[in-house]
């Protein structure tokens, strides 16, 4: 097994980067309220609502439905191609592998199973992870793996990423937001994460 000498954790968003578009809104679409999902997304991304509230709306349009049917939803989820290959290909080479996400917890650990992810931080009803707040759980687990944010690589897409992309060794988006491009180096497919390590 190759060892990167360089990083030790590579950290993703999920929305927009391990998945290509919104898990949630995926689910709603395999359940029928998809329009209703993506109204929610609107607000959110017009600032009309936080994202915890765009998370709890969410969550209430799924508790429509039973839990068998939710569950299996999952699998309505349009992961990146790249994704699954990119993480094997890391795991390779010694590096550790998180997805920290504004999504909840049902789309999250789907995510980090499905991929083979190592770790996984997600919103919580107490806690949305948005911004500055996803830090938290990074912190977290640098604290407990006993390394520093220059170890790390973080892949991102939207200014919500843009703390954990600051303090990160190395600082990727992919399909970024307008204006985010500028500031971090931009990769056109996840498999490129692997170049750097």
């Amino acid at each position: 097994m190759l060892q990167s000498k360089k990083y030790k954790l590579v950290v993703f968003d999920q929305d927009g980067v391990l998945v290509l578009g919104d898990a949630l809104d995926d689910m709603a679409l395999k359940l029928g309220a998809k329009t209703a999902s993506l109204e929610i997304t609107r607000l959110w991304h017009e600032h009309k609502i936080d994202l915890g509230e765009a998370i709890r709306r969410k969550q209430a349009l799924l508790d429509r439905y039973p839990t068998d049917k939710v569950l299996a939803a999952r699998s309505n989820i349009k992961f990146d191609p790249d994704a699954a290959p990119t993480v094997s290909a890391l795991r390779r080479r010694g590096l550790k592998t998180m997805v920290i996400t504004g999504s909840s917890e049902i789309t999250a650990r789907y995510t980090q199973k499905t991929l083979g992810l190592d770790f996984m931080a997600a919103t919580t009803p107490k806690l949305a992870l948005e911004r500055e707040k996803k830090l938290i759980p990074l912190a977290a687990k640098l604290k407990e793996l006993k390394i520093n944010y220059a170890d790390i690589i973080v892949v991102g897409d939207s200014f919500s990423d843009k703390a954990m992309l600051e303090r990160a060794g190395l600082g990727l988006v992919i399909r970024p937001r307008p204006g985010l491009a500028k500031k971090f180096r931009e990769i056109k497919s996840l498999g490129e994460i692997v170049d750097y390590v």
